[in-house]
């Protein structure tokens, strides 16, 4: 599919003025950013700094899949928070 889209030098054409922009799209682009602000803005900084501190060199180690893990957990919070307001 991308290669067909793609012309002579493997660009997509995309104009900026065509686009139509909406809260909705607006929701999914920051609804999509937030895992990976979430892993490098919330998580990693202050574990980089945090865990080394307690642990030493096996904080270094724990650090990437930590920071990796608890951003999953917060669609789950989120979502379970949202069931129980449901009923």
């Amino acid at each position: 599919m991308l290669t067909a889209l793609t012309q002579s030098r493997g660009n997509i054409p995309v104009s900026i003025k065509t686009a139509h922009y909406s809260k909705a799209r607006m929701y999914h682009i920051l609804a999509g950013g937030l895992p990976n602000f979430s892993r490098q803005g919330l998580f990693y900084v202050p574990l980089l700094y945090l865990l080394p501190a307690v642990y030493g060199k096996t904080g270094i180690y724990l650090q990437p899949p930590l920071s990796d893990f608890y951003p999953s957990c917060l669609p789950l919070r989120s979502f379970t928070g949202g069931i129980g307001k449901m009923f």
